[in-house]
């Protein structure tokens, strides 16, 4: 999916568990990408002793941006106004997002109505969880870029060209003269 500015590679495996670990609010653990190879590091609280040893190495152990409870609920409150189709569900959703209810409720409602629209939020929250890691990876000091093995991956003739346009560093919609 991405390449870091040192080359190593941040597969599609790498990027999903690193928004598991975005998204983790239980406040349990630190997590932090180790640039030498791409791996998530997660650390207890607990542990101050390996805590304190991958602080002292800030240029190869960076921290993982965070997502709080909040900006989930309001991602879930997006959801519901501009997918939830069941006036009955909206309504009940919208209520207990207005009262303030963690995201485990908000999906748990979700998991226990028969529409299906439990399927629908997943999908949803990964899209704004990766939104947050391309913002995240892409800029200081990471500077990762699109990984163009990963993006285009078959023999379609366009694809291939559109590879060699990336590899390039062309714009593809800028006239050559």
């Amino acid at each position: 999916m991405y390449i870091l500015s040192n080359g190593v590679k941040i597969t599609e495996r790498m990027h999903q568990g690193l928004c598991q670990a975005i998204k983790d609010t239980s406040k349990k653990y630190f997590y932090f990408l180790e640039i030498e190879t791409g791996k998530l590091i997660r650390i207890s609280r607990a542990n101050h002793r390996k805590l304190v040893a991958v602080k002292r190495k800030p240029q190869r152990f960076i921290s993982l941006l965070k997502v709080s409870e909040k900006e989930l609920q309001e991602c879930f409150g997006e959801f519901n106004k501009e997918m939830i189709n069941i006036p009955k569900l909206q309504t009940r959703l919208s209520k207990e997002i207005e009262n303030g209810a963690p995201i485990k409720k908000l999906e748990k409602i979700l998991e226990g109505d028969p529409s299906g629209w439990i399927h629908g939020w997943v999908q949803w929250e990964q899209f704004f969880l990766a939104e947050k890691i391309e913002k995240w990876i892409t800029a200081p000091p990471l500077n990762a870029r699109d990984d163009p093995d990963y993006w285009f991956f078959d023999d379609c003739p366009i694809c291939q060209l559109l590879k060699k346009v990336e590899e390039k560093g062309r714009n593809p919609t800028k006239r050559l003269s």
